[in-house]
């Protein structure tokens, strides 16, 4: 069935018609000039009196509510007091440096320079002139004259082969082999590699150095406490279990592991912090079986790492927030949809002037008005600077017609009054658009053509096709179910 409808969707074509219209319209700019009327020019205008807010609180009851809370105090078991716990002091950091030091010791590292014959050309031409390289340097000629003169990796060949200090692991399998099995000064036979051939010779070896617990402390602490954490953190939530069966208190727990008390208030069922999405501790808050006020709640296991024990200090039943408490936020809304209203009503009455005569300049249509101007610009469909419902407008807006332009107002409720005038249409032009987003482009309108037509084959096939269906599965398509 996938190879069916990829093979569908997959085989989809387009005209370069097709693909010029499409760049036409989703690069397409607009030029528009407009008048905003904002709410914010008329707030100080507004003035609204306590029976206004009272009476916008009672036509609204559901509005304010608020949710269930509760206080808690609560003990918490969790990584962060495992690694606070494996922390060791120095005395214990110095003698675990004892016991791990040769872990900390470098590696050891070898200094070698090497004439290096390629043989992807002629294999065995280059080992015959390998040959007699290793003869001329065994018989005394220089190393490093033989690497300048005949080595065919230019980089170490100018330092007369010298490869300078390594590592194990620098070297690729063979090369590695023979710079590590060799002592100081001896010359290789020929080794061979993915690279060529090569003739090694062994300069130097420095070993590892020891370093000094001081050099290494951070190094070994945080070893250390990798090493301890998840023993301590699992040390800790079995402490916890047994201290819940023996305590009454939570205050017994928290002397008895020397933890500390922690609070969250107001604590609600969508609460994220610090609990997370637990269930089962909501449940045991806010649910039907929920403990008593004061009354410890078992260990709730939030993650792997994170255990509570908790008990409810206070309960807040659901309610709605007096009167009070919402007397400003409803000021704030009633004064902001009056100052809207006040908007629009200016922002209609110049519409209308710019109806009667829509040559008139903009600078004289806000003249000694609360409106501001923007002047005339060109408008791309997803432009941030342009207000989303301006934008729609522009967009959905009929073609301007020689010197008659469209035009047209939006109004945003409670916020603004915009007029606009718009000019010209501009099409896009794919000379424009980088080549990277041309490509992405045409890979969206193939995809796009090819839903298309696998979407009508299936139609046809439904169409085409006798299918009975019983009344069960009737219902389910019918519904959706």
């Amino acid at each position: 069935l996938s190879q069916f409808q990829a093979t569908i969707a997959t085989s989809s074509f387009f005209t370069p018609a097709e693909f010029r219209r499409l760049i036409e319209l989703s690069n397409e700019q607009r030029e528009v000039e407009w008048a905003t009327v904002s709410a914010d020019a008329f707030i100080d205008d507004v003035v609204i009196n306590e029976a206004e807010v009272a009476s916008f609180y009672e036509s609204n009851p559901t509005r304010f509510q608020t949710e269930a809370s509760a206080n808690i105090e609560y003990l918490m078991i969790d990584d962060a007091l495992a690694r606070e716990r494996a922390t060791p002091d120095e005395q214990e950091l110095r003698a675990y440096f004892d016991s791990v030091s040769d872990q900390f010791v470098g590696a050891e590292q070898r200094r070698a320079s090497h004439v290096l014959l390629r043989t992807d050309e002629d294999g065995a031409a280059a080992r015959e002139l390998a040959e007699s390289l290793l003869v001329r340097i065994q018989v005394g000629e220089p190393f490093e004259d033989i690497a300048r003169t005949y080595s065919d990796d230019g980089g170490s060949a100018r330092q007369g082969g010298d490869l300078g200090w390594v590592a194990r692991g620098d070297f690729v399998g063979p090369v590695e082999d023979a710079v590590f099995g060799m002592t100081k000064g001896q010359i290789s036979d020929i080794v061979e590699s993915s690279f060529g051939l090569h003739i090694i010779r062994l300069d130097d070896v420095r070993s590892g150095d020891a370093p000094t617990f001081e050099q290494v402390a951070d190094d070994v602490r945080e070893q250390y406490i990798a090493e301890r954490e998840a023993t301590v953190l699992l040390t800790l939530q079995q402490q916890l279990g047994d201290e819940f069966f023996s305590a009454t208190t939570l205050e017994e727990i928290a002397s008895a592991m020397s933890l500390e008390i922690l609070n969250a208030e107001g604590f609600t069922a969508d609460s994220a912090v610090p609990f997370g999405s637990s269930e089962a501790l909501t449940d045991a808050v806010f649910g039907a079986d929920a403990r008593d006020i004061g009354e410890l709640i078992d260990i709730m296991e939030l993650d792997d790492s994170r255990s509570v024990i908790l008990r409810v200090t206070d309960r807040t039943p659901a309610g709605r927030q007096p009167l009070a408490e919402v007397t400003d936020t409803i000021r704030d809304e009633l004064l902001r949809e009056a100052a809207g209203k006040i908007a629009a009503e200016r922002g209609a009455q110049l519409a209308g002037v710019l109806s009667s005569d829509p040559t008139m300049s903009f600078e004289t249509l806000v003249l000694n008005s609360a409106a501001t101007l923007q002047e005339k610009k060109l408008v791309a469909r997803r432009d941030p600077t342009t207000p989303a419902p301006l934008a729609s407008a522009l967009f959905s807006a009929k073609m301007p017609v020689a010197d008659e332009p469209v035009i047209g107002n939006v109004s945003v409720p409670g916020e603004s009054f915009i007029i606009y005038r718009l000019t010209d249409i501009v099409p896009g032009d794919a000379g424009d658009i980088p080549p990277q987003q041309l490509d992405a482009a045409r890979s969206q309108l193939a995809r796009r053509n090819g839903d298309a037509q696998l979407q009508a084959l299936l139609a046809q096939i439904r169409e085409q096709t006798p299918v009975e269906m019983g009344a069960e599965l009737q219902s389910a398509a019918e519904t959706g179910f």
